[in-house]
């Protein structure tokens, strides 16, 4: 997890950058631009940007979808290749057995990842490995393939 949350670091950094012309911005004017990004969701926090610069924190699988339309797919650079991922993601769960309706959600998701674009699957993409985590997290790690063959450890 740590892993994950510094190299979201470096890619929020390097996004940041590109949309500030070079320079890091001050955190106080990523908060204010991030929320007139963003009026649907609750202000955020200096402190909580602080967080994922300093690859403490990962944001919230809403803000995450914010960041990717403001930053670019690349801040989405720790889930790489997401058509591929995502697809090898909803094919390899229906091996799962025992589980008949996630057979039925994964067929409809495979249909519908197909007609997204690469921007739109780097958002889900990014949603489900943010899902996965919180859901396992108890765990000491899960499989949520990077590129098809790599492994998430915690």
């Amino acid at each position: 997890m740590d892993r994950v949350k510094q190299e979201f670091s470096v890619a929020l950094v390097d996004g940041l950058k590109q949309v500030y012309g070079g320079r890091m911005p001050s955190i106080a004017v990523v908060a204010r631009d991030f929320s007139l990004k963003s009026p649907h969701l609750p202000h955020i926090s200096g402190e909580t940007i602080r967080k994922w610069i300093q690859g403490e924190s990962l944001p919230h699988y809403s803000r995450m979808q914010v960041l990717i339309e403001w930053l670019g797919p690349q801040v989405a650079k720790p889930f790489e290749k997401p058509v591929k991922a995502l697809k090898t993601i909803t094919t390899s769960t229906n091996s799962v057995e025992n589980n008949e309706h996630e057979h039925l959600a994964h067929d409809e998701l495979i249909n519908v990842i197909e007609r997204l674009s690469e921007k739109e699957c780097t958002s889900i993409l990014a949603i489900a490995r943010l899902l996965a985590e919180k859901h396992f997290e108890a765990t000491e790690s899960i499989h949520v393939p990077h590129n098809g063959h790599d492994k998430l450890d915690h």
